[in-house]
């Protein structure tokens, strides 16, 4: 059973280097949503992605400051957080429910846990 409980994101910058150097900065928060639908906008090369990346644990940024319920986001914090990929990630010869089950596998989840959550 997955629990839905509200959930604050605050934004205050970030940056990541590599081929596609990303910088934004703020002092104030510039992201900031609730559970529920959040849209994040921006012109192409603005990080929209990368700020995806960061929150889903893809992504490591150089500074930058990312709260997640008023505590600093870690590298413990995306094990909280749902991300579906724009991509096509899914196995087309698995199901659905085969692709959970690797993918809790993936993570070390037992199997009577993944019984339970899959």
């Amino acid at each position: 059973r997955i629990e839905r409980r509200q959930v604050l994101f605050d934004v205050y910058g970030y940056s990541c280097s590599g081929d596609g150097e990303v910088e934004h900065q703020a002092d104030e928060p510039t992201l900031a949503g609730e559970a529920g639908l959040l849209g994040i906008l921006g012109p192409s090369g603005s990080g929209k992605t990368t700020l995806l990346s960061i929150l889903a644990g893809h992504t490591t940024p150089a500074w930058g400051r990312i709260l997640l319920d008023g505590e600093p986001y870690d590298s413990n914090t995306p094990s909280r957080i749902g991300f579906v990929p724009q991509d096509d990630m899914l196995y087309s010869f698995l199901s659905v429910e085969e692709t959970l089950t690797l993918a809790a596998r993936l993570r070390g989840v037992d199997a009577a846990q993944r019984s339970v959550r899959v």
